[in-house]
């Protein structure tokens, strides 16, 4: 592992294990906080939703909201279907 990361990186991960639980520190804990840490390509999240999910999402809100009454409102008395 050390040849892949800086002795650096791997003294920090094991530092970090051992506030977390110093009696259960393992190599592949120590891989995932190292490769956690290098990491560096955040996700891009999309802001305008293209896909139409949302304009769906919001569509089919208001269908739902219209099933139910508003206000003084009665629910309308349905059969039951057997």
């Amino acid at each position: 592992m050390i040849s892949e990361k800086s002795i650096e990186e791997v003294i920090a991960a094991i530092e970090t294990l051992k506030q977390i639980s110093p009696l259960d520190i393992s190599t592949e804990k120590i891989k995932a906080i190292v490769n956690r840490n290098n990491d560096s390509s955040p996700m891009n999240y999309v802001e305008n939703d293209t896909s139409g999910i949302t304009e769906k999402s919001k569509d089919m809100l208001n269908k739902f909201k219209n099933l139910i009454p508003m206000g003084d409102e009665e629910f309308i008395k349905e059969v039951a279907v057997i």
